[in-house]
């Protein structure tokens, strides 16, 4: 009896040795939102790869409707190794440490445009994360015209979620009086204190996404373009109004959701339509849900801003990347 208590032991020990020993790549649930969880996954989802350990997650707000839910160990489903520490993933393909959480690195919390370019030089690794962070089901996404340059562009405006903006909209003086058709509808935080003047690069007036679109009908000689703006705003038609009025190029068609538009519906049909059914991308420099948009998708241009000045009524938009892709 006190032989077989012994072997017995040596088993159970044998198997937790093993348990113990395995070192995997762990998603935690976080307070974020979906962009801010797929460039979690992306750059966990490398060290994954790079190290060829499984990834485990925490089951977060749209996962099960991803592929990701297909291939990847969910908490919900697998019991996590009891593993012991954490170990940041920096890129190098060294011999894993055992019995270690692995997670990837973020570059100030977001995936740094060097990080986008790398990743893309490496196709596999590409064809695996178009793959994971793909739809179930079929999905209504936004379809542009054929044979006309199609521009996506994604107008973060909080209002529900965030909180209301502060500072002007429109600054080119011709147009300002466009700012108090957007006061009035859809109010407005005490000065300097709106959700742009905290997150400028997140919240960019819309004066910015003006000088863009028209940036784009300046490189494309003014051909008709067919821009459609993706945004969290309750009542898109007002923000789509104030942008085509300021600039006033007409041969280019202006479109959005005409109805049911809300910060917290239509998320994964403009997620996979920005990504993938335009052949431009204008976008916020520091809204994830846009940056996920811009590495899953192959743009011939992007455009995101990189510096931004805060002002007494308006926020200044200095630096802007244009990003054009010679495929």
């Amino acid at each position: 009896m006190k032989m077989k208590f012994l072997t017995l032991a040596f088993i159970f020990l044998g198997f937790m040795g093993t348990a113990l020993g395995e070192s995997v790549v762990y998603l935690r649930k976080g307070p974020n939102r979906l962009g801010d969880t797929l460039m979690r996954y992306v750059v966990d989802k490398r060290a994954s790869y790079c190290l060829d350990i499984p990834l485990y997650y925490d089951p977060f707000e749209y996962s099960e409707e991803l592929k990701l839910s297909e291939v990847e160990y969910s908490t919900k489903k697998f019991q996590l190794p009891n593993c012991q520490g954490w170990q940041h993933f920096q890129g190098s393909e060294v011999p894993v440490k055992p019995n270690a959480f692995y997670f990837g690195p973020l570059h100030r919390g977001h995936l740094s445009v060097d990080m986008i370019n790398e990743f893309k030089e490496d196709p596999v690794f590409m064809e695996l994360l178009r793959e994971t962070i793909s739809p179930k089901r079929e999905l209504p996404l936004v379809q542009p015209p054929k044979d006309i340059i199609s521009v996506a562009v994604h107008v973060r405006k909080g209002i529900i979620f965030d909180g209301l903006s502060s500072a002007q909209q429109i600054t080119d003086p011709n147009f300002k009086f466009l700012n108090a058709h957007q006061t009035r509808r859809d109010g407005k935080a005490s000065p300097r204190l709106g959700v742009d003047y905290g997150h400028p690069l997140k919240f960019p007036p819309e004066q910015y996404y003006v000088d863009q679109i028209k940036k784009l009908a300046n490189l494309f000689d003014y051909q008709e373009l067919y821009v459609y703006i993706f945004t969290d705003h309750p009542r898109p038609r007002e923000l789509v109004y104030r942008v085509k009025k300021a600039v006033n190029i007409p041969n280019i068609t202006f479109d959005y959701r005409k109805e049911t538009n809300r910060h917290d519906k239509n998320v994964l049909t403009d997620l996979f339509s920005m990504s993938y059914n335009f052949d431009c991308l204008i976008r916020p420099g520091l809204s994830a849900f846009s940056i996920i948009a811009h590495f899953l998708g192959d743009h011939q241009v992007v455009i995101y801003p990189t510096e931004a000045e805060r002002l007494e009524d308006h926020i200044q938009i200095g630096g802007v990347q244009v990003a054009i892709n010679n495929r």
